[in-house]
């Protein structure tokens, strides 16, 4: 099972929350959505129920020498990078 580190962001800098994590990459992304959900409107969250992906789109991090996914957002976003097997 791979060991990830998921951290919060509000712009361009960490809040302090940080939490591992053991699991595969689907596992971390339903935690990623639930995580970004906190921070959208109620609309929002229908929203993207109903399949606009706006609001709650996990993308691969590019150009990073860990693998690793992050959800979309201006204000809170997250990032989970994989640490490797446990």
């Amino acid at each position: 099972m791979a060991l990830w580190m998921i951290k919060e962001f509000r712009g361009d800098k960490q809040t302090g929350f940080e939490a591992p994590m053991s699991g595969g990459e689907a596992q971390v992304r339903r935690i990623l959505e639930l995580l970004q959900a906190r921070h959208l409107t109620n609309d929002e969250i229908l929203d993207a129920l109903g399949g606009a992906t706006a609001h709650l789109t996990i993308s691969p991090i590019r150009g990073s020498r860990s693998s690793g996914l992050m959800t979309s957002g201006t204000d809170y976003y997250y990032v989970a990078t994989n640490e490797g097997d446990d």
